[in-house]
């Protein structure tokens, strides 16, 4: 397989908080080992920080519904062949420790970037609080949760 066949992905996951942190351990090993073991190289990654959550999460476990309102969230940056996702998918839809996880595609280059100063007129802080208060609309989290899960399962799709 030459470089050419690989795709960078990403993995952004949570885990449950009520894990040790020997535990954690062992599943970000876990996550990575999956990784090298389908041919995939390791660009980067952070190491899961507990977090705590926009909004309450449920995942059922031992027949259950467990709620969660804080997770252990990190991310893998990636590189493997397009067939291997699946495979990715998987195992972290089998990990009970996994709360949530999104797999994205993605480039090599580090894309965290600074906030820039922006040069211009500006308004005053009582225009631009009232302007943005009327163009902001409340956010709908369970349908935003709805449509990453479609997109998920199109992804998988392809």
């Amino acid at each position: 397989m030459s470089k050419t066949d690989k795709t960078i992905y990403e993995i952004g996951y949570n885990l449950i908080p009520t894990i040790s942190e020997e535990e954690v351990a062992k599943q970000v090993g876990a996550i990575k080992e999956k990784i090298t073991s389908l041919g995939g190289i390791i660009i980067s990654d952070e190491y899961p920080n507990l977090i705590k959550l926009a909004y309450e999460m449920t995942k059922e476990i031992e027949n259950k519904n467990v709620r969660f309102t804080s997770a252990y969230f990190g991310w893998v940056k990636f590189e493997l062949d397009p067939s291997m996702i699946a495979e990715i998918n998987k195992m972290a839809d089998n990990t009970l420790s996994v709360l949530r996880y999104i797999v994205i595609k993605t480039v090599r280059e580090n894309t965290i970037s600074t906030p820039k100063l922006v040069k211009g007129n500006r308004r005053s802080s009582s225009e631009e609080s009232s302007s943005s208060e009327s163009s902001e609309a409340p956010m709908d989290e369970e349908a935003v949760d709805k449509k990453i899960d479609e997109l998920i399962e199109e992804d998988a799709a392809l």
